[in-house]
């Protein structure tokens, strides 16, 4: 696969993904590494979007230069977030009960 196939197929990749907001996202492709550079909103889209890039035949690397801009809008602080970042942790099975306590 040439590049700018490779390139076309890591697009329509990252659009197919209704968990990525590719219209923010620029794909580059040079020798099969692919460059993903842009904004996402959020740390999970970012790690996606390379998950995506991946899936795609012909990628022999990635450089994952997409940078997080948080929306501000509806941000709690820190102390408003730490209830439910504990429950969350109470709630996941998959995490050792000692450390969902909180003061640890």
């Amino acid at each position: 696969m040439n590049d700018s196939d490779l390139q076309t197929s890591v697009t329509a990749e990252l659009n197919w993904d209704p968990k990525i907001d590719g219209d923010d996202i620029a794909v580059f492709a040079d020798g099969g590494v692919v460059a993903l550079r842009g904004t996402v909103t959020s740390l999970a889209q970012r790690h996606r979007a390379e998950q995506a890039a991946r899936r795609v035949g012909g990628c022999s690397g990635i450089h994952n230069q997409l940078l997080v801009r948080v929306l501000s809008s509806g941000s709690r602080a820190d102390a408003g977030l730490r209830p439910d970042v504990l429950q969350a942790f109470r709630l996941d099975r998959l995490i050792p009960r000692q450390r969902a306590r909180p003061g640890r």
